[in-house]
């Protein structure tokens, strides 16, 4: 989990379809906290994968876990907790 923009998705996209990655699984996509609660037009991965079933786009929720979670919570606590002292 992190930002779309980390992934070169014009190479990302070349190797799914290419076979060179078999599969892929991602929660952002480039500049998608621009997008304003729509997408205009289409996008190339979305497209894709609403096609084959080797990528998997999650809604930015790939952080969402119980684990993930219980360890962020931890983490902040202990941030604040040392903050104190």
């Amino acid at each position: 989990t992190s930002r779309g923009e980390l992934v070169n998705e014009k190479d990302l996209l070349f190797n799914l379809e290419t076979g060179h990655l078999k599969g892929a699984g991602i929660d952002v996509l480039w500049e998608d906290s621009k997008w304003a609660n729509k997408i205009e037009g289409s996008h190339e991965l979305l497209d894709y994968a609403r096609k084959n079933t080797n990528l998997i786009i999650t809604p930015h929720m790939g952080g969402y876990g119980i684990e993930s979670i219980s360890k962020t919570r931890e983490f902040v606590t202990q941030k604040f907790i040392n903050s104190l002292n």
